[in-house]
């Protein structure tokens, strides 16, 4: 088994679909993204340094994310399955098989993992990312237009479904803008989908990834996490808890603007945001 050189996609993917082969496609860069990742349940084997889904919870996580996508109003009528830069259209009534096909390789072996994505004519679009590898998962929604981007409304979408479904499936997730598809998931990779990151985060996944079970892994204008958690903020800082559900409380920022009218909030905003929330960073904030 080799990997397809330059784009990091195993042949198992072209097991997975025998009867639709990847062809190349064109990556346009997102006008504007607005992404909520999850750190989903699952178990850490420090040998072959890998993450593993809680089996129940597996396909939970494709019927989400294929729910997400095909949600999307006035999608045509082929949704896509990408890994890396490749990518194959397939018929959205499909989407779920094969876009468990696609986690299910990456699954026995490293590679892109896969995304999910439909599109309409005028450019909106949603997409799913599933990476077995580092058990994130992903939910987006964006557009390619060339108009000012909107962010409420998808904030809003993104917000609600991730609070709205499968609560029981994570401890932590958060809200963010995010301009490109490759890394989706990696959603505080230094210097790529988010801005800097102290020595030892994880931005260097998978291994970083264990910090989730205990603590944000950094502050962000929306946040899922254990109620237990969101009593350490400090009642004076900006942030609410404007909705909880079973053990977890749903954080926002009082004034979401400067975390989502850009691509990025500024320094400024995240370092104020660090210093209020310290109580629920991971360690590597406090060093």
């Amino acid at each position: 088994m080799k990997q397809l050189a330059g784009f990091g996609v195993t042949d198992l993917y072209f097991d997975a679909f025998p009867h639709v082969p990847f062809g190349l496609r064109t990556t346009r860069r997102p006008k504007a993204m607005v992404e909520c990742r999850l750190a989903v349940r699952a178990s850490w084997f420090p040998e072959p340094r890998r993450w593993q889904i809680e089996p129940g919870d597996y396909g939970r996580l494709i019927q989400l994310g294929t729910e997400w996508v095909e949600g999307l109003p006035g999608r045509k009528s082929e949704v896509f399955i990408e890994a890396g830069m490749l990518a194959s259209a397939v018929p959205a009534a499909e989407a779920a098989r094969w876009f468990k096909a696609a986690a299910d390789a990456v699954a026995l072996r490293p590679g892109g993992a896969p995304i999910l994505a439909a599109e309409t004519e005028s450019g909106a679009f949603r997409l799913a990312m599933i990476d077995p590898d580092t058990a994130y998962f992903s939910l987006a929604e964006g557009s390619y237009g060339g108009e000012d981007f909107d962010w409420s409304d998808p904030v809003r979408r993104v917000r609600d479904y991730a609070w709205d479904n499968a609560p029981e499936l994570t401890r932590s997730r958060f809200v963010k803008r995010a301009w490109r598809w490759q890394v989706i998931g990696s959603s505080t990779l230094t210097n790529m989908n988010w801005i800097d990151m102290p020595r030892g985060s994880n931005a260097f996944a998978p291994v970083g990834r264990l910090v989730e079970d205990s603590a944000m892994p950094d502050a962000f204008g929306i946040m899922i996490m254990p109620m237990e958690w969101a009593a350490r903020i400090p009642p004076s800082a900006g942030w609410k808890v404007t909705s909880t559900r079973l053990d977890l409380a749903l954080v926002e920022h009082d004034d979401l603007a400067p975390w989502f009218a850009e691509d990025r909030p500024s320094a400024d905003v995240i370092e104020h945001a660090r210093s209020e929330l310290r109580p629920v960073l991971a360690d590597y904030f406090n060093g």
